[in-house]
């Protein structure tokens, strides 16, 4: 595998194809090249059944729903992008036909924007809020209970829930935290790899209790070696927070 692939991709890459899925579909999930997960797979898993080959015509339920992952997430956000990553994955069809996928599963011109909107207001708070923490080491950022919330849904990541249903609020109490500021609370990745663990499931939950159980049984399958890395990342994420004067960081 490339030098360059981390350590989380590769864990998913694992994740996903030990979960039964295709190389395909992992390679659009993960935002990797259909190349970089079959190299995994065949060193990792040199006994696994290989597909016959081919390009399909239509696009799958499947890959739609990756798809759908991908823009939700904001690695696709327009519709050229996602006419070139279905080329990429082998599906051979006009940017005209693109858009149709897209209107199938409900998108039309809204784009989920990735970072969010920073004020003035929010600058200066999260440029003091960093400059307050700027002194703290790793062993003091561990010694931090992080909190936050995400919204887990059944059907969707709209929102939208059809016949029915319903969706959990992961919440606990946060405090001193800087608004607007996702990108210094490392928390927000594990919610990333928690989603894409809960979207492995073949089938939706049928209500809310079995989605709770789903979240409860993935969240605590996390090794606490992932969450240290991310909590040690913390004085880098202070320091680049003051580099950008508050503003926006690569994290």
């Amino acid at each position: 595998m490339p030098k360059s692939l981390s350590a989380d991709i590769k864990n998913d890459i694992k994740s996903a194809l030990l979960a039964g899925k295709d190389s395909m579909d992992v390679a659009s999930r993960l935002g990797v090249t259909y190349a970089t997960v079959n190299n995994y797979a065949n060193t990792f898993f040199p006994n696994r059944q290989r597909g016959l080959g081919g390009r399909p015509m239509v696009v799958s339920a499947q890959t739609k729903r990756f798809i759908k992952l991908q823009v939700v997430q904001g690695q696709l956000k327009t519709a050229r992008e996602v006419h070139d990553k279905l080329m990429e994955l082998g599906y051979s069809i006009s940017y005209k036909t693109a858009i149709n996928v897209l209107k199938s599963m409900n998108f039309f011109s809204a784009i989920k924007v990735k970072k969010p909107l920073l004020t003035t207001k929010h600058m200066k708070r999260r440029l003091a809020w960093a400059k307050k923490y700027q002194n703290w080491t790793t062993d003091d950022w561990r010694r931090v209970v992080f909190s936050d919330e995400t919204k887990v849904n059944i059907w969707g990541s709209d929102g939208s829930v059809k016949h029915g249903g319903g969706s959990l609020i992961i919440v606990t109490y946060i405090d001193d935290w800087s608004a607007q500021s996702p990108d210094l609370n490392p928390i927000e990745h594990l919610w990333h790899h928690l989603k894409l663990k809960l979207s492995l499931y073949d089938k939706k939950a049928k209500g809310v209790h079995e989605l709770w159980e789903r979240v409860e049984k993935e969240w605590n399958s996390f090794d606490k070696e992932v969450c240290r890395r991310y909590i040690d990342t913390m004085p880098a994420r202070i320091k680049a927070a003051i580099d950008a004067k508050g503003g926006s960081t690569k994290y």
